[in-house]
């Protein structure tokens, strides 16, 4: 099963104008890329190397190609959106998901098409998840190690 990673990044710009996603961003959607590759999943991480540079290189054909004058977070989310249509086979909210515009647009897409949807935070799981596509919500959290939860959710069983 492929997994998008979901949550607010982070943007900043260096002294030549060139956006990058900030240190702290890539580093809290690589914890959770390891702790979903441990559990076998397969990933799709917006925050990764990889993933801006088709970005920028998608983003440059379009405008030569077709004249496309957007800005890049605009671009960005439609081809989020398009890789979670695609792609993906459910898609893992981190805990400040609901932060990010982009990221809530992402979930409402997740749920318009039926993707399995997991959840880092406990009460992110309970609140938005659809009690007739899961049995409980337990089965779409998924804490973050370091998190404190995961301890709990081990001694619950789950």
């Amino acid at each position: 099963m492929e997994v998008y990673i979901s949550g607010r990044i982070e943007y900043i710009r260096d002294t030549t104008g060139q956006v990058h996603i900030s240190d702290q961003t890539c580093k809290k959607f690589d914890r959770a890329e390891k702790m979903l590759r441990a559990r076998g999943y397969e990933l799709c991480n917006p925050a990764s190397e990889k993933m801006q540079r088709l970005l920028r290189y998608s983003l440059g054909m379009e405008k030569m190609k077709y004249g496309y004058d957007g800005d890049f977070f605009s671009f960005a989310l439609v081809t989020n959106i398009v890789s979670i249509w695609r792609d993906c086979d459910a898609v893992y909210f981190l805990d400040d998901f609901t932060k990010s515009d982009s990221a809530m647009t992402e979930y409402s897409f997740a749920v318009a098409t039926g993707k399995k949807l997991l959840f880092q935070d406990r009460e992110d799981a309970q609140c938005y998840i659809n009690s007739e596509v899961y049995k409980d919500w337990e089965e779409a959290w998924l804490p973050l190690e370091g998190d404190g939860d995961e301890e709990e959710k081990k001694d619950s069983g789950t």
